[in-house]
């Protein structure tokens, strides 16, 4: 009788140890649930990322691609100042040249002015003597 009481107090603890194991299974199952959810959650967070991280690497390419347009506009905007400078130059340079031939040929013309006005004055000069002379010759004549 003993040992029936004994088997049964071992088979009371049995089955307590067997309840505790069954309820511990039940919470390691509800935490494993729990975990597995989280992991579902993080895996779709982590796609989400990866498409964030797609989109800004497109973003960036298509702000890549207009930073290198843009650079080939300004090359060609400089390269087009320095050939109008150029011009610029050029054109001062010819200006330049067609006012001091301009100037030239204004001075030669108003030598050639000064020297007729000179000339003028030489024949006036010359007329006035001859005319004197022609008094006088006359006044001689008339004198006789």
């Amino acid at each position: 009788v003993e040992e029936l009481e004994k088997l049964k107090a071992e088979d009371r603890d049995s089955e307590e140890t067997l309840a505790t194991l069954t309820e511990q299974v039940k919470l390691l199952t509800v935490a494993l649930e729990s975990s597995a959810a989280e992991v579902t959650s993080l895996e779709d967070q982590l796609e989400e990322s990866g498409n964030v991280i797609a989109s800004f690497e497109e973003s960036v390419s298509e702000k890549q691609s207009l930073l290198d347009q843009c650079e080939a506009e300004f090359s060609t905007c400089k390269a087009e100042f320095k050939r109008a400078s150029e011009e610029i130059t050029r054109l001062q340079s010819a200006m330049e040249e067609a006012t001091r031939q301009e100037n030239l040929a204004s001075v030669q013309e108003i030598e050639q002015v000064t020297r007729a006005n000179e000339e003028t004055a030489r024949a006036n000069e010359e007329v006035e003597q001859l005319t004197s002379q022609l008094e006088e010759v006359k006044l001689e004549r008339l004198s006789e």
